[in-house]
């Protein structure tokens, strides 16, 4: 067990926005989150991978404790994430921001040249470009590319592919694989349930905070519940 999140709660005043979900992930096991607007996912990642406390519940990491670890340490730790708008430096080229994410990594020249080669191949991006200057779906590739490091052991993306074009979520999805061939997790908060159970092992369903569902993407699409939940009635 790479990650478990046990009974993880968060309010908001009020509203309680994720309410005790459990949430067990394997290495190189690639786990969806799915649900309706406002259903509490980017909480729950955000109390799990440390840009929140949770009020309650536990973060285990590789069996350890972590759930009042600093955000950064997390990231040293092997936890990292992307966020649904990218988050990048607009003066810097592509190269220059997988150059300073692997400048750290223990890498030496030739191997951090060949991981360089290798990201930007996947997701065909050209090193050379400003920031600046990329469209919207290149900028969510970089994202995605940047948010890995060799330390990394699971990544939790959300909305990965809003707003790409049927070939940049190819590429998206080729670049996903490829970390789950490396033994990295993928937690995947995405809309796009015809892509994203097309790729992930199981997925869970939250509602109004809570899991409501967990399992495999051709039992969920079976569920009652989940249906009513997420598109409002039985097919």
């Amino acid at each position: 067990m790479i990650l478990e999140a046990r009974g993880i709660t968060k309010r908001f005043k009020g509203l309680t926005a994720v309410d005790a979900v459990d949430l067990k992930v394997e290495k190189g096991e690639i786990v969806g989150i799915i649900g309706p607007n406002g259903s509490g996912k980017t909480t729950l990642v955000n109390c799990i991978t440390g840009f929140l406390k949770p009020d309650s519940g536990k973060v285990l990491f590789e069996g350890k404790d972590v759930t009042n670890v600093p955000l950064h340490r997390k990231v040293e730790m092997g936890i990292g994430r992307t966020f649904q708008v990218p988050e990048l430096f607009p003066m810097l080229t592509v190269e220059q921001h997988l150059r300073i994410l692997l400048s750290e990594s223990g890498l030496n020249d030739d191997e951090i040249e060949d991981e360089i080669t290798a990201r930007l191949s996947i997701v065909r991006l050209k090193g050379g470009a400003r920031v600046k200057d990329l469209p919207f779906g290149d900028k969510k590739r970089l994202a995605l590319i940047c948010s890995v490091t060799p330390r990394t052991k699971i990544v939790f993306l959300d909305e990965v592919l809003a707003g790409l074009s049927p070939k940049e979520e190819e590429e998206t999805i080729r670049f996903i694989r490829s970390l789950q061939e490396r033994g990295v997790a993928v937690v995947w908060i995405e809309h796009r349930l015809h892509v994203l159970f097309k790729v992930v092992d199981r997925a869970i369903v939250m509602n109004y905070g809570k899991k409501i569902a967990e399992g495999a993407p051709e039992e969920l699409m079976k569920s009652k519940e989940v249906l009513e939940a997420y598109i409002g009635g039985p097919a």
